[in-house]
């Protein structure tokens, strides 16, 4: 009976609570009110809903009585009641009294505020569709307010009673913005939006920076867009930096204080500066001395202005006057001389045609300009408002209605209760299958049969089991492991689930389940579309699909990574035991994974035991102590690598004894072959003949190298994984942000070299490096660097090289290793060949030492191109592969632009064109291309600069694309790129170097500062090259469509003359230029950018895909493109954008349309335009007679030209009886403007849809045409629906006549409740479902939940974790998120219990709690805090890490009190390196080779804890950030980090990636250097230094190489002084600008090369 009851009282319930809410209304009448409690709900609208009016949320729990837009993306507020007295959250409310005054009152019914004209009884308010409050007879409320609150709407004047209006001869003194976007004033002000026309919502705002503009809703995405602002450079603001402050545009407004000043105020620039010193008139004149500040000037508060005057005369001026603070000299050709008093409004400018000088003491000690940080101008900060609330109890309910309330939640827990009782799985089991429940899942067999459609799609097969292909429900494409061997696969299933389930590397395949049913043992894997590498190397399966040389590489790389990961930075020791070409997998883009861990060896970092059951692994890849019964290690891994490596290079299956044709060789055989190859240099030999000689040899060298050491019998004398990542690295094609110090990158080949030389007799090499100067090339040699040293024999020549390439060497040999630098030492030199010119003397041991440097040298130089090295210039014979394409073929000396091969369109992934770009352009804006409409493949392709002189283009089958035609010009010909940006052939064998071709001559689409553009050129749009740019025969400038159908020119406008716009065509020149911001061209065209006058911005002129022709400006901080000047105003203008019979409409986005009943010609393609779905006529066959059409309207649309006649003061039925009886005609147009104008057409082309056009186009269609057909139509989010590549066809609604109808509130109120009621039946169904069910949890959690996390990763309940913390007593650390307690739970496990406060007041602590759980549980990392669980109930969230020893880095770096004592103690040298190198390594496996990025945003010394052999570890990941590596975009939504550790971007609002972390780490790399806080650093004098002094400081300290000063004075001299110097300098790279800071990668890989740790104990 309770079960039938429940949806009816449910329903009547609902309908109780919905009479109590409300809905936006339209008026409000009195004696009615508006309660902030019901502040979501309860408002005025606009009729057409632009406007919304009510209590607007400011602060915690702060209103005010608004108006804002409704469809805002920031709901945008234009007029407020209360702006400066917000009202309580709580029992505030606005109310329209009886007397016709509107009154807001507070908590407390004090009126806060009340309109100043009371309408009388009876009157209500409305929101206006104009955003204007009235009451009746339309008195109004609000608009007087509107310029007051800095706002002004449409049609809404400014006049006299307004401050701050300008008085003129009109003393009328009014102002208003009208529909169309243009602002006029009495005083003859008339300015327009840029997208000035009808149907557009804007509005004009006095901003908080002081300055004036006009925005306009982008109704795509709610956003507002700058059309208009009255200043340019906003250091013309006054007041921007308050009294002596000074402002500077760069293009940012940037505050700053004059020499000897400094801020009032940190934290408010309007508070101005202050001087450090004291004037006195009492003081002689030679006591006080002038301090000139150039290009800067104080307006106003002049003592006197004097004019003629020479600059002494004015200095003495200022010393005899007492009040004289400073004086204004201008070289204006007078000299004009201004005396101060007072310093406001002062700004700096490069076009101010003078300087202040400041008046001074003469023994003040004046400091240089302060160095402030970026947008520092402006008045306002955020402004939190909180008032206290106000307990007041309302009672929102009668008692009938709570009865039903009460009665319901009864039933609601009783149900609660069953449900509770029927599960049997414990809630901390629960919670932690929760969390991590999408990223490792129990499958059932049933479910596994019919994802892979019963076993029928085989991938693979092994010792162990087979693979299959299968699909979830989900649509993720699987492979899952069938275990054929139950009772041998039981052990490696479990072996599969405790290794893969829990380690986290992009080169590792990762598991999403498993199956055990029974007999039936199944893993579920991510499928790796291109399967295994032997399919691919060894063609098993018929592959006809080669590897290329740099997928095989990067396939080496990749694995190598993954076996390095799991051998040295997993938390457990993890051994492969299986590696063979068949567990290497390949991805989509042939990035390696490794797969099959049903062998793997697992092992706690503090074991010792090696212990196996039974041989491991497949023969060929076995290494030799599986055999002999040696305890087995990592090396095991490493020799079977060694196997892999070799096949990789060779594409034979060495392992199994044949080579491809046949012949019988066993791997011995063929490792004594590669020695020989790698003695004479000579890899071709060995390298996979099918590649035709496609490789790099010097790759091929270290690889083989490497491959070599490996397969070594003595297994210690084997590298680890690490070494071989290490040497690979060093051998990649890419360019480092840190480049690795060749001293270091040395010293790790020759501990590479230690484990397979043999060590006597000893020999000592020292080693010096210089880089030869290439031919044809300007790179100069490099300082000679000694780069290691290492001991051998004669007895390794067999195995040694003998090139060098472009390397001379020179090199110190001496027998007696005790003996260096002494008398008996002799110095050789090689010759530049690399043959060494050798005394007879000291042959024999000039040969070994050679030896050695080509071995050590293998990766370092050989690798080493001297292409990698950024230049401007380059001779005749140089190339570069497309595959190389990020390595720019071209830099212009001050880095402005690149050149090279870039990628072509959105989609060209595998498609490039050869191209000068904007280096630091975030869209690498190219400006110039060789082949924009035939890009070439990204394969095999090249530029190639011909030692005859030509550059030439080739595709991958050797076809030439493109060539500059300068072939003939001789051997000495250079090409560069200029800073220009132009690409130029020179001669410079011909006095001043005779240009033999250059780009700019060829422009495509863009025109750059300098460039010419004459009668001989033209600019040509991409995306089918419909628009150009080009110079008329009548000399004129002009901008023409010519497109599948027609050709038109648009620009300037048709009709019209050339002289309108006052340009002229009686210069027969026809040359034009951009320069300085301003495009000038021979027909008196004067084009000039917004920002013209601002030196140093980077611009360029485009047109473009839409045919607008636009100029840009470069923003230097953010990396994006500003529009500066635009040529065509109406973007429907230009001609052609929709195509034949289609229409053009500017909504503000582009939007394409066609005619109804016509239909697109492309879908893809709207320059194809329209085609109709009917037959006019034939003329040539006999046209059908008038009466078989009719006319059909398109309202307020024309199509320019083509006009079959034009006729005046015509009635609109002769003009449709025209265009009915002429057979050639398919529309009319008729123009209602007092004339009659009629226009029949013969084609439409051009058309256009505009609120502003006086008139119709009407279509001739058939009598039975069907006028409700559709019209197509097309909208795209960028704004161009013309590109072919966005299409997406819609259709009206209004063209089927649906009209939208008004529902009454019966209405809505019946359909809600029977909604609610249909929604309780669903309820109660789901209930009984739960209640008869045995589980509420799925059994697939019974055993693979438990197994794998329980004793990794549970839920904690909050008595247990208080029980462990002692009521949570011991207190290790606090932060800005939360408490740490120590805590021992029931198994004696000692645990650090993080407890997160102040949820319950914001979301902070919530968002960082999840996040936590995000990101650390799923990482696995020797350097990063593990975690063991958490706890949720309620306000109580907390997290469970393992205990870390030593806690916290700053505990042992900084002076600290503990418990009234100080503690200092200090850390040794030795341990410092090793936590830094920890961190980075750590760091980088966040940003690099975790399968998500993570950016921590918080790393400081607190977040790093010490274990008790003091490693780090880095923790509280409450503020981390998580992507996945195939988004984009990181958003974040608050800042985040720590003060003194934050990056300048946090504060710029600037997109925020990896380098924030980078930027932190190099603070607390530098502290752990000098034993300080960064922030707490001082001078001499006590002062505390900006960061800026502290960076300078560093500087000097490295070019002078004195490090004693600055490391920790503790240590007492006792530290690594090359170590100490490499964390200064990455510590200083880490401060840069964010695109100059290195990679943590490339900082892990800079610290590991000067480590000088043992051995891992892996390899042990």
């Amino acid at each position: 009976m309770v079960v039938f009851l429940y949806p009816i009282i449910l329903s009547s319930f609902s309908i109780l609570v919905f009479w109590a809410s409300a809905s936006p209304q339209l008026t409000l009448t009195t004696g009615s009110s508006f309660s902030v409690e019901d502040y979501q709900h309860t408002f005025l609208a606009s009729p057409n809903s632009t406007f919304s009016c009510g209590f607007y949320p400011v602060g915690a729990n702060g209103f005010t009585f608004s108006i804002w837009f409704t469809g805002t993306a920031d709901k945008t507020v234009v007029w407020s009641a209360n702006r400066h007295s917000p009202v309580n959250g709580h029992g505030s409310k606005v109310s329209l009294h009886d007397d016709g005054y509107l009154v807001l009152t507070d908590v407390n019914g004090s009126t806060v505020w009340t309109s100043t004209v009371s309408a009388g009884g009876g009157s209500t308010a409305e929101l206006l569709e104009s955003g204007n409050l009235v009451r009746s007879r339309r008195h109004s409320l609000v608009a007087k307010l509107h310029f007051a609150n800095g706002y002004l709407a449409p049609c809404a004047a400014i006049d006299q009673r307004h401050k701050n209006g300008i008085k003129v001869k009109n003393n009328s003194r009014l102002a208003a913005l009208d529909d169309k976007g243009g602002f006029f004033s009495s005083d003859a002000l008339t300015v327009q939006a840029s997208d000035f026309g009808l149907g557009i919502k804007r509005r004009l705002t006095l901003d908080y920076d002081g300055n004036l503009r006009i925005y306009s809703i982008n109704t795509s995405d709610g956003s507002w867009i700058v059309t208009w602002q009255a200043i340019v450079e906003m250091h013309y603001v006054h007041g921007m930096c308050g009294k002596n402050g000074f402002c500077e545009y760069t293009p940012e407004p940037r505050c700053s204080c004059p020499p000897g000043f400094q801020m009032v105020d940190p934290q408010n620039w309007n508070k101005g500066c202050k001087p450090t010193f004291s004037y006195n008139c009492g003081k002689e004149r030679n006591e006080y001395k002038f301090i000139e500040i150039p290009k800067t000037d104080f307006y106003d508060f002049d003592l006197s202005l004097n004019e003629s005057i020479s600059f002494e005369e004015c200095r003495n001026i200022c010393l005899d006057m007492c009040s004289c603070i400073a004086f204004s000299y201008r070289l204006t050709g007078t000299g004009v001389c201004y005396t101060k008093a007072l310093l406001f409004n002062g700004y700096k400018s490069p076009a101010f045609p003078g300087s202040l000088y400041l008046k001074v003491p003469s023994r003040a000690n004046i400091q240089p300009l302060s160095n402030q940080s970026g947008l520092t101008c402006s008045a306002l900060g955020s402004q939190v408002i909180a008032i206290p609330s106000d307990h007041t109890r309302w009672l929102y309910f009668y008692i009938f209605p709570g009865a039903f309330g009460a009665l319901e939640l009864v039933l609601i827990l009783t149900t609660w209760w069953f449900l509770s009782r029927k599960n049997d799985i414990q809630n901390s089991a629960e919670g932690g299958y929760m969390m991590i429940r999408n990223q490792f899942r129990r499958f059932t067999y049933q479910e596994l049969k019919e994802a892979t459609g019963k076993f029928r799609e085989e991938l693979g097969r092994g010792s162990s089991g087979i693979v299959y292909r299968g699909v979830l429900k989900d649509k993720r494409v699987i492979a899952v492991k069938k275990l054929i061997d139950v009772t041998r696969g039981e052990v490696e299933f479990q072996a599969e689930m405790s290794v893969i389930g829990k380690i986290n590397h992009m080169n590792l395949v990762r598991i999403w389940g498993f199956c055990s049913e029974g007999k039936h043992k199944l893993l579920v894997y991510e499928y790796v579309e291109n399967e295994s590498l032997d399919r691919y190397l060894f063609n098993t399966m018929g592959t006809q699909r080669l590897l290329l040389w740099r997928e095989r590489f990067n396939i080496a790389l990749g694995a190598a990574k993954a076996l390095a990961y799991l051998h040295h930075e997993c938390l457990e020791w993890v051994f492969h035991c299986d590696v063979k070409p068949e567990n290497i997998l390949l991805t989509r883009d042939f990035e390696a994974k490794i797969a099959d861990f049903g062998l793997s060896k697992l092992y706690k970092r503090e074991g010792s035991s090696f212990n196996f059951s039974q041989m491991r692994g497949t023969v060929g890849y076995m290494a030799p102590e599986w055999t002999t019964n040696l305890p087995i290690n990592a090396k095991v891994d490493v020799y079977s690598y060694g196997v892999v490596l070799l096949e990789i290079v060779a594409g034979q299956k060495i392992s199994s004894c044949t080579t491809r044709e046949g012949k019988v060789i066993n791997l011995k055989q063929f490792v004594e072959n590669v020695k020989k190859s790698l003695a004479t240099g000579d890899t071709r030999r060995v390298v996979d003949v099918r590649l035709h000689g496609q490789f790099n040899s010097e790759q091929a060298m270290v690889m083989l190298t490497v491959a070599v050491s490996c397969l070594e019998e003595e297994r210690s004398k084997r590298p680890t994984m690490d070494e071989v990542v290490k040497t690979l690295l060093d051998c990649e094609d890419r360019l480092g942000t840190l480049p690795v110090p060749s001293i270091s990158a040395a010293r790790l080949l020759l501990l590479l070299l230690r484990h397979h030389l043999p060590h006597e007799p000893p020999l000592r090499c020292a080693l010096r490096l210089r880089r030869r100067r290439s031919r044809g090339s300007q790179i100069q040699s490099r300082p000679a660097t000694t780069i290691g040293q290492v001991r051998l024999d004669a007895a390794y020549l067999p195995f040694l090289g003998e090139q060098l390439g472009n390397f001379s060497v020179g090199y110190i040999v001496s027998s007696d290793a005790s003996n260096m630098g002494g008398k008996k030492n002799q110095r050789l030199n090689g010759e530049e060949n690399g043959d060494a010119s050798i005394s007879k003397t000291m042959a024999g041991l000039g040969i070994v030492c050679l030896a050695a440097v080509q071995l050590s040298l293998a990766c370092l130089l050989l690798c080493s191109s001297p292409s990698t090295a950024q230049r401007d210039t380059l001779g005749t014979g140089s190339s570069l592969s497309v595959e190389d394409h990020a390595q720019p073929f071209l830099v212009s000396p001050d880095g402005t632009f690149s050149c090279g091969f870039i990628q072509a369109g959105d989609d060209g992934e595998n498609a490039f064109s050869f191209s000068v770009w904007f280096t630091n352009a975030k869209d690498s804006a190219v400006v110039w291309t060789a082949n924009r409409d035939s890009p070439v493949n990204g394969r095999g392709s090249r530029i190639t600069f011909r030692r005859d002189g030509e550059l030439v283009l080739t595709d991958t089958n050797g076809t030439t694309v493109w060539a500059s035609r300068t072939g003939g010009g001789g051997r000495g010909l250079t090409v560069s790129l200029l800073d220009t940006g132009n690409l130029v052939i020179t001669d410079p064998s011909t006095n001043g170097g005779r240009t033999m071709w250059q780009s700019f001559d060829w422009p495509t689409d863009t025109l750059l500062p300098s460039q010419r553009f004459t009668k001989d050129t033209k600019l040509v749009a991409g995306g089918g090259g419909y628009f150009s740019l080009y110079f008329d025969n009548d000399n004129v400038l002009r901008m023409l469509y010519d497109g599948p159908d027609i050709a038109s020119i648009y620009w300037p406008l048709p009709g019209g003359s050339v002289f309108d716009g006052g340009r002229t065509n009686y210069n027969s020149t026809r040359v034009a230029v951009l320069d300085d911001g301003v495009f000038r061209s021979s027909d008196r065209l004067q084009a000039q950018a917004s920002d013209t006058g601002v030196a140093g911005i980077k611009r360029r002129l485009t047109i473009e895909q839409d045919g607008n022709l636009r100029m840009y400006s470069l923003n230097a901080s953010t990396r994006g493109w500003a529009v500066t000047w635009t040529a065509v105003k109406q973007p429907c203008q230009a001609h052609g954008l929709c195509g034949r019979n289609g229409i053009c409409e500017y909504l503000p986005s582009l939007r394409c349309s066609c005619p109804p009943g016509y239909v697109m010609n492309d879908r893809r393609d709207w320059n194809k335009g329209c085609k109709p779905t009917f037959a006019v006529g034939n003329c040539s066959r006999g046209a059908p007679p008038p009466e078989k059409f009719k006319s059909v309207v398109v309202p307020q649309t024309d199509f320019y030209g083509y006009d079959l006649m034009f006729n005046q003061s015509m009635t609109f039925n002769v003009c449709r009886q025209q265009c009915l009886d002429d057979c050639q005609c398919v529309a009319f147009s008729y123009r209602f403007d007092g004339v009659g104008r009629c226009y029949t057409k013969g084609m439409l082309f051009n058309g256009y849809r505009s609120a502003n056009f006086p008139g119709n186009i009407y279509l001739k269609v058939p009598l039975d045409f069907n006028e409700s057909l559709p019209s197509v139509t097309a909208e795209s989010a960028v704004g161009l629906v013309c590109d072919p590549n966005v299409t997406v066809v819609t259709v009206s609604a209004d063209v089927y006549g649906i009209t939208p109808r008004s529902t009454g509130k019966w209405t809505y109120l019946f359909v809600f409740a029977g909604v609610l009621g249909v929604v309780d039946l669903l309820f109660i169904a789901t209930g009984w479902w739960f209640l008869s069910s045995k589980q509420s949890i799925p059994s697939s959690l019974e055993a693979g939940y438990k197994m794998l996390m329980t004793s990794q990763f549970r839920r904690f309940t909050y008595r247990e974790l208080r029980n462990a913390t002692g009521n949570f007593k011991e207190e290790l650390g606090r932060g800005g998120s939360g408490v740490v307690y120590r805590g021992v739970l029931d198994g004696g496990k000692v645990v650090a219990v993080k407890r997160l406060e102040a949820v319950d007041v914001t979301k902070q602590g919530d968002e960082e709690f999840w996040a936590e759980m995000t990101v650390l549980g799923r990482i696995n990392h020797i350097n990063l805090v593990r975690i063991w669980g958490f706890c949720s109930e309620r306000k109580h969230k907390m997290l469970v890490y393992e205990y870390v020893d030593n806690q916290s880095l700053d505990r042992h770096l900084f002076d600290a009190t503990d418990g009234g004592k100080t503690t200092t103690t200090t850390l040794a040298w030795r341990d410092r390196y090793k936590i830094a190198l920890g961190t980075a390594r750590g760091l980088a496996y966040l940003h690099h080779e975790c399968l998500e990025w993570v950016i921590h945003c918080d790393v400081k010394p607190e977040n790093i804890l010490l274990t008790r052999e003091f490693d780090a570890k880095i923790a509280d990941f409450g503020l981390a950030k998580l992507s996945k590596r195939d988004g984009t975009g990181v958003e974040l939504t608050h800042m985040r980090g720590t003060s003194g550790y934050m990056a300048p971007e946090w504060a710029l609002n600037l997109p925020i990636n990896a380098k924030v972390d980078v930027y932190s780490f190099g603070i607390v790399l530098l502290e752990i250097v000098v034993g300080s806080r960064v922030a707490d650093q001082r001078n001499e004098a006590g002062e505390r230094l900006q960061l800026p002094q502290i960076t300078q400081a560093l500087r000097h300290v490295l070019d002078s190489g004195d490090v004693v000063s600055l490391v920790d004075a503790r240590l007492q001299g006792q530290f690594n002084p090359r170590q100490a110097v490499e964390m200064v300098r990455i510590s200083l790279a880490c401060m840069e600008e964010r695109s100059s800071r290195p990679t943590m990668d490339d900082i892990a890989k800079s610290l590991t090369a000067f480590d000088d740790e043992d051995e891992h104990p892996a390899y042990h």
